[in-house]
């Protein structure tokens, strides 16, 4: 039984009415101009019962290409469209190539592609990671690079624990066996997850992840008491009292525990203190933190202002202290701020005092934006990571705070 002419889906026959071809040459039109509006230098040309995507992939430089299925019909037109904005994301990017063109656009590997090795993967993922975020305007220089580094830290421990030989081709199988370093719902298998998602992206590798390396569910946290703080900085004086402490890394160490204690810094921080411009009572004891005392930081430089300004007074603060560290790397100047407080099994945790902090400063009824601004992150983050573990005692004294301000 013959398709009536006017119920075919394919519209590029050669009795096509008029009026049915201007809807579509219409449709192409609104493409163009989406096009344009988002930056992208592609165009859909309706070239005889086809419709070509051209692109410049360079200055100057153009292209015309008639991939499969983009005949002039409906369902070719929106073909086109798709493809058309896939090819202007990856000019954008810096991703664009001949062989990005036949794989993603063609379906077709060219012939000359070697197989991606764990080496090639560890190798590239820097260059390529910066090309792919090129065009992201929504993030910093310096969040990219925070980022970057993350990913890169979490590839070298991965190939430290020498799951893969180098050769290692990197495909499902390779994937599965360094997702099965670290247990399932443990951190350490989602942020597993989270940066073999991004090389998969990155290298158009296809797999799924899908119920794999969930984030878990964050345990619930004790804070401490402004009591219970000021009973471990008085415990220092027991450990001090040992016939065989070393009193330079005690005194360093309390001088570390009670910034921490007085600023809710990130461990890290310590280490950024420009000491000049801190604790000076001209400017109400606010500490600075400059990035370029330390291999940067995570929200650059800032002042802090500390909840308690009497304790800046009480802990002697300005008379600073670090403790003697083997290491000058960061990462294991923080390692042993937070093995000190377990070896001597101090009933709170370095970031257990952050969130003391924060939640001292809601009680008080600072404002949220000046207490984010303190900590170092935005007031959405402020609220989502610290203000949740706001406790029913917590409240009340909030609340009562506020209302002895307003008698």
């Amino acid at each position: 039984m013959a398709v009536p002419q006017i119920d075919r889906k394919d519209l590029s026959y050669d009795g096509m009415s008029e009026r049915r071809r201007q809807g579509l040459l219409n449709n192409i039109t609104n493409i163009n101009e989406d096009l344009k509006y988002e930056g992208y230098k592609v165009t859909l040309q309706v070239k005889g019962k086809n419709v070509n995507i051209r692109y410049a992939v360079a200055p100057g430089k153009w292209k015309d290409r008639s991939p499969k299925d983009v005949e002039m019909s409906a369902h070719g037109i929106e073909t086109a469209r798709r493809l058309a904005f896939k090819i202007g994301n990856a000019v954008r990017d810096g991703l664009y190539t001949e062989d990005w063109y036949q794989s993603e656009i063609i379906g077709k590997m060219p012939d000359s592609a070697k197989p991606l090795t764990w080496q090639a993967v560890i190798a590239g993922f820097p260059d390529l990671w910066l090309k792919y975020r090129s065009g992201d305007t929504t993030s910093t220089d310096r969040q990219k690079a925070v980022s970057l580094k993350r990913y890169t830290v979490q590839l070298r421990l991965m190939d430290e624990r020498h799951p893969l030989e180098p050769d290692t081709i990197f495909d499902g199988k390779a994937i599965n066996t360094l997702l099965a370093l670290d247990p399932e719902g443990t951190d350490k298998r989602f942020r597993l997850r989270e940066t073999l998602s991004i090389v998969c992206t990155i290298y158009n590798i296809s797999f799924n992840f899908k119920n794999i390396g969930k984030r878990p569910k964050p345990a619930r946290r004790e804070i401490p008491s402004d009591e219970l703080i000021l009973a471990t900085y008085k415990s220092f004086e027991g450990i001090l009292a040992h016939p065989r402490s070393n009193d330079a890394t005690v005194l360093g160490y309390r001088w570390l525990f009670a910034v921490l204690a007085s600023y809710g810094l990130r461990p890290q921080e310590l280490f950024a203190i420009d000491l000049d411009k801190s604790f000076r009572a001209d400017k109400s004891y606010w500490l600075c933190l400059d990035e370029s005392l330390t291999d940067g930081l995570k929200t650059g430089d800032r002042w802090v202002a500390p909840i308690f300004a009497d304790w800046v007074q009480l802990f002697d603060l300005p008379n600073a202290m670090y403790p003697p560290l083997k290491s000058d790397a960061l990462s294991r100047k923080v390692s042993a701020i937070s093995d000190y407080f377990r070896s001597h099994k101090f009933p709170l945790t370095p970031y257990s005092l952050r969130h003391a902090y924060a939640i001292r400063g809601r009680i008080l009824g600072i404002e949220l934006m000046d207490m984010a601004a303190s900590m170092g992150h935005d007031i959405a983050m402020h609220v989502k990571i610290y203000q949740r573990w706001i406790g029913v005692d917590e409240r009340i004294k909030s609340i009562e705070s506020a209302l002895t301000r307003n008698r």
